[in-house]
């Protein structure tokens, strides 16, 4: 986030004071001064993120907000073959919203990977940006993959279609979380 203050004030107080009136799920970790025509989103040159599954029996209660729990067979080996597929640049058209209305559908991904530790899967992807939905529409093809449903290799004619009906459908939101913002 960005904003302009009328005076300066100094950052350790101001991050008390917004942090006393933000809601609890919300905090601001850190704050520095930037140019004037800084833009917290325009100005961002690479964005981490990464969308959890819990993939067992019960999930805690106190996790159900923030991963997908997921209680199906999976080959998490496809799914990582799949998601690797997706590094580089292409037209992501077929897994964004069918509604995005930018011009260009075309990102780069440095990084798609999908790992497992335990009990819990991680999908982790870093972008120059990312499309209405992209990040969920992947991931719920990457379950597809994962139950069977269609293989690995779907991910690039996917990408070739341009078209999301050929995709799986969108992973709920509350596996979802942004992990950094390079700048």
């Amino acid at each position: 986030a960005h904003f302009s203050l009328s005076e300066m004030r100094a950052a350790g107080r101001l991050r008390t004071s917004l942090n006393a009136i933000l809601p609890k799920d919300i905090r601001i970790m850190s704050l520095r001064t930037v140019h004037r025509g800084f833009h917290a989103q325009k100005d961002a040159r690479r964005k981490g993120y990464e969308y959890r599954i819990y993939h067992g029996p019960v999930l805690s209660p106190f996790l159900s907000d923030y991963v997908l729990h997921f209680r199906g067979n999976l080959d998490v080996n496809s799914m990582q073959e799949a998601s690797g597929l997706l590094t580089g640049r292409h037209d992501f058209s077929g897994l964004t919203s069918s509604r995005s209305t930018v011009s260009s559908k075309v990102r780069t991904l440095g990084r798609s990977e999908l790992s497992r530790k335990g009990l819990f899967l991680s999908y982790r992807v870093e972008g120059d940006g990312f499309l209405h939905h992209q990040i969920r529409n992947i991931v719920g093809t990457l379950l597809e993959v994962g139950t069977g449903k269609r293989p690995a290799a779907d991910m690039q004619k996917i990408l070739r279609s341009r078209d999301r009906r050929t995709a799986g459908p969108t992973a709920p939101a509350h596996g979802l979380c942004l992990v950094k913002v390079w700048y």
